[in-house]
């Protein structure tokens, strides 16, 4: 159902976690390459930090009880099957290495920042993505129309401003501390801040449930099953993150850290091809790598079956073969 509350509270969350890691340490928040480096390259550990994070999001939401949020999804898993997960996974990491990106760091961080390469890859990711689960389409059980306005009380709606502004209170106090107590040994800890908060936008939002995701990129006829939420990540999410980069410093603000924003504007073959290969896993099954390290959290804190757990790895397993492959590519 569509949730416009929730998915604009979710996509202000993964605002603060970009452009608060943005600032502090001069990084891009692209959740595939934070992957791809600690397993295929540096393994360094703030890159470990913020998977944690991700991680450790959805315990975070449960403690705080968190009332209204759209489902997590974690029982379509199973339902989604081994095989087309196993391809969309694999198809997901080899398209992201090849293209140089995610949603994450392409559309969320690089569209923002109005990089022709991250404009031209989320067009191409995204137009494959709604071809894709147009012809090859997962059957969404809804009553009713998926553009149904879901309900929200005043009861619930009121958890969400606190919520927002306690993350804002943390990133604010943090960064705080780190210029006044300058210690390399707290360095991870951005990182890790930041992973929280991304982890808890995206379950916040809905976009770590393949289903709500794959109603979004229902975009063609009959749109009986098109969700319109995601929508709201554009508003809560780019549309601030462009605001805060084009007033940004330009250097990041911890000692020890060094601005480290893309700075190429080619556009050639490969990151066409990468970001139409990932568009087609994308659309395949409606994950990509920052809710597939989130939902497993998820799955801990809902206590989901084996079933659930067996098609998540099977997507994780080859998304992580997907990612190695395309150092080859």
């Amino acid at each position: 159902m569509f949730t416009p509350l929730q998915t604009l509270f979710g996509g202000l969350l993964l605002h603060i976690s970009s452009s608060s890691l943005l600032h502090a340490t001069g990084r891009v928040l692209g959740i595939s390459g934070v992957l791809d480096g600690a397993l295929f390259g540096d393994r360094a550990g703030w890159r470990w930090a913020l998977l944690a994070g991700l991680a450790a999001a959805p315990a975070l939401v449960h403690a705080l009880r968190v009332p209204g949020l759209p489902d997590a999804g974690v029982d379509s898993w199973a339902a989604l099957g081994p095989a087309r997960l196993a391809l969309a996974g694999f198809l997901v990491g080899l398209g992201a290495k090849v293209g140089s990106g995610c949603t994450s760091g392409h559309f969320l961080c690089g569209v923002s920042r109005l990089s022709k390469r991250s404009i031209v890859a989320t067009a191409t990711f995204f137009m494959t993505a709604v071809t894709t689960a147009h012809v090859f389409p997962v059957p969404l059980a809804e009553a009713r129309p998926a553009y149904t306005l879901a309900p929200v009380s005043k009861h619930e709606s009121r958890y969400l401003l606190p919520l927002l502004v306690g993350f804002m209170a943390a990133h604010v106090a943090l960064g705080a501390l780190l210029r006044a107590y300058p210690v390399r040994a707290l360095a991870p800890l951005p990182y890790l801040l930041a992973g929280t908060t991304f982890g808890a936008g995206l379950v916040v939002s809905g976009m770590v449930a393949p289903l709500k995701v794959l109603g979004f990129l229902r975009l063609l006829p009959p749109w009986h099953s098109f969700d319109p939420s995601l929508a709201l990540v554009v508003v809560g999410g780019v549309l601030p993150n462009a605001l805060d980069y084009a007033r940004a410093a330009r250097r990041a603000s911890l000692p020890w850290e060094t601005w480290r924003v893309p700075s190429r504007t080619d556009v050639d073959a490969r990151l066409v091809a990468g970001a139409a290969v990932f568009g087609v896993g994308w659309g395949l099954c409606g994950v990509c790598p920052g809710p597939a390290v989130v939902t497993v959290g998820q799955m801990v804190v809902q206590h989901a079956d084996a079933a659930a757990f067996m098609a998540w790895a099977a997507f994780m397993g080859n998304m992580l073969l997907g990612l190695g492959a395309g150092h080859f590519v």
